[in-house]
């Protein structure tokens, strides 16, 4: 299994080869304004402005969910925002969500990922949601915390692939939220890192950023 020190020195190079950047932001930070800004219009424009309406905004001031909250954001050497992730202690958001469907309780000492964001390119591809997720796991490593996360479906192969699975069998119908059915997922924090491990081999295996370049002869 990696250490998170390996998984730092990853990071290293996915930033070095790339020009990504991954900023890790408290709630006071006023960078933080205007990914607020990008995410609300892309949840408006996306059939997911129930995000922004009164009762998740309620929600949000009764947790104090924004203000416990620390965001990485990932951007590219222009300064373009490409993914970026909310990471929140308990109380989580999604306990509140699932209502009595769910006891998250035994989780209380992981951390909620949500609101993650991919505007993917044909250039990076999966690197930016790697680079986020990774600079997460180096974040909670100083806690050995374990990931949550509330997600419909695509979001939810996304988080396999550090490991985080669902403890039930069928999607959960969430009151404040229309639409297609979401799933809880959770995973403790070694589980994260050996998945994240086989992550980082796929990306060095198959990504052309991680192959020497050619040279003429």
């Amino acid at each position: 299994m990696p250490s998170t020190p390996e998984i730092g020195a990853f990071i290293d190079e996915l930033t070095g080869h790339t020009g990504l950047t991954a900023e890790l932001l408290p709630s006071c930070d006023a960078r933080l304004r205007p990914v607020s800004n990008l995410l609300e219009t892309f949840y408006d424009g996306n059939g997911q402005g129930y995000l922004n309406d009164a009762a998740h905004r309620g929600l949000d001031a009764r947790l104090a969910l924004t203000a416990r909250s620390t965001s990485i954001v990932v951007r590219d050497p222009s300064g373009r925002i490409l993914s970026t992730v909310r990471m929140t202690p308990f109380a989580f958001e999604a306990s509140e969500l699932v209502g009595d469907a769910l006891d998250t309780c035994e989780y209380s000492n992981h951390i909620e990922l949500s609101r993650l964001v991919s505007w993917r390119s044909d250039e990076y591809r999966t690197l930016p949601t790697t680079l986020l997720l990774a600079r997460a796991l180096c974040w909670a490593a100083r806690e050995h915390a374990g990931f949550v996360a509330l997600a419909k479906l695509p979001q939810r192969r996304v988080f396999s692939r550090f490991g985080l699975t669902a403890n039930h069998d069928t999607p959960l119908a969430l009151p404040l939220r229309p639409g297609a059915g979401y799933w809880f997922l959770q995973a403790r924090f070694d589980e994260i890192v050996q998945h994240a491990g086989r992550q980082i081999e796929r990306l060095h295996a198959a990504d052309p950023l991680f192959k020497p370049e050619s040279t003429s002869p």
